[in-house]
């Protein structure tokens, strides 16, 4: 059922342009765009929606490389409702679909776009490296508490499209623009740390969003990972697996604990049956779609729209981690895929195709009996508990392994 609602959502969002709203704004708002990115490239073949898209971005870019929150635009969404958690929708789908399909033609003529608008967010930088500037973690529950920092969001962000910056210009050799994106990026990490990172992975408030943040931006060095990751599983589990999150942290909370071996929680949370969550919202309200926010009742402060895709990138993390379809930049979207799976102890069976390729897995005896098919004309990698990793080619497959995922 949550597949199904986050089928609906999505594609009633996307008809032209993605959308927030079908019914009501109807605008091409930037930050659901690239949460929505991901889940569309797995479920469909929306590779040419997304090109035509980030066209759309670009055109709408000033010359200075500042852009709006929405595009396209009538001319307003510069000076709000922006802001770098929205414009680093412009290398991440681009880079997306390069890693999803093997065709980097989008992300090379974007790339001068791209570049300039790392420049130009270098430049909404103060004295001290932050960027005050944008919105942070849309519409998370129970705003009576601290949220996620706005300024460590906009900051975080900031630090992405660098990165993601310097990683393009890398991968078309372009090694002066790479090395001023990347001295960027790194200038602004350190200011993020200085300013609020606690250490023993806490950023200063009980929210999960802002270490799940750090790892999925690599905003914290290697050596900070695991305690970040270990503080979003604590949050998690004293909240009784309840969402906490607004529309970032709905990019990444998930992600994060499944990419870091906390595969039960991850999936605790994704089927836990209070509010805040995903099962109650078809459970209490009937819902077929998914709601702008977690609580969709006007007497509760909701706003009762209830056709948006923002949320729906819980189904990314399905096709990723408990199918294990992994389009990871040192492959060729167009010919290969890591497939790794993940196994929660309370799911005995789970099964997903992508692309022409399809997993089944199912708990047998102790063990898990898994199913691969790699389409023609393709290869995929795969990566099993207690087993070799090893590159399998078009045909189908069976294997039985361990249940568990170590060192994920």
């Amino acid at each position: 059922r949550l597949v199904e609602v986050c089928e609906r959502s999505a594609l009633g969002n996307f008809v032209g342009i993605p959308t927030d709203c079908p019914h009501r704004e109807k605008l091409g708002w930037l930050s659901e765009s690239r949460i929505m990115s991901e889940f569309m490239l797995y479920a469909w073949d929306s590779k040419s929606g997304w090109e035509a898209y980030v066209d759309d971005i670009v055109d709408v870019q000033r010359p200075n490389g500042q852009l709006p929150g929405i595009a396209p635009t009538g001319g307003w969404g510069y000076n709000w409702g922006t802001g770098p958690a929205w414009w680093c929708a412009l290398p991440y789908i681009a880079d997306a679909v390069g890693r999803f399909t093997g065709d980097w033609t989008l992300a090379r003529r974007s790339l001068p776009a791209i570049v300039k608008l790392s420049a130009f967010t270098e430049t909404m930088s103060g004295s001290d490296g932050l960027v005050r500037f944008g919105l942070g973690d849309w519409l998370y529950p129970d705003r009576s508490r601290p949220g996620t920092p706005l300024w460590f969001a906009t900051t975080g962000y900031a630090a992405a499209i660098h990165d993601r910056a310097a990683e393009l210009c890398r991968r078309f050799g372009e090694t002066d623009a790479a090395g001023a994106c990347r001295a960027r990026a790194e200038r602004t990490k350190a200011a993020l740390l200085k300013a609020f990172y606690r250490g023993n992975g806490s950023f200063g408030v009980e929210r999960t969003t802002p270490a799940a943040m750090a790892l999925e931006l690599n905003l914290v060095p290697q050596s900070e990972r695991a305690v970040c990751a270990a503080e979003i599983d604590r949050i998690v589990r004293a909240n009784s697996y309840r969402v906490d999150y607004g529309t970032l942290g709905s990019s990444c909370v998930l992600r994060q604990l499944f990419e870091n071996g906390y595969v039960d929680t991850a999936y605790e949370m994704m089927i836990q049956p209070e509010l805040p969550g995903y099962q109650v919202l078809f459970d209490r309200w009937q819902l077929s779609t998914l709601p702008e926010e977690w609580n969709p009742d006007r007497s509760a402060g909701g706003t009762e729209s209830r056709f948006h895709g923002v949320f729906s990138a819980v189904c990314d993390t399905m096709y990723r981690y408990l199918a294990g379809f992994r389009h990871d930049a040192d492959l060729d979207g167009a010919k290969e895929i890591r497939i790794r799976p993940c196994f929660p102890s309370k799911l005995n069976d789970f099964a997903a195709e992508h692309a022409g390729y399809r997993v089944a897995w199912r708990r047998a005896g102790g063990k898990v009996a898994v199913e691969v098919t790699v389409p023609a004309g393709k290869t995929a990698e795969l990566v099993l508990p207690g087993m070799d990793v090893r590159r399998i080619a078009a045909g189908d497959y069976s294997f039985t392994c361990t249940e568990n995922m170590p060192d994920l």
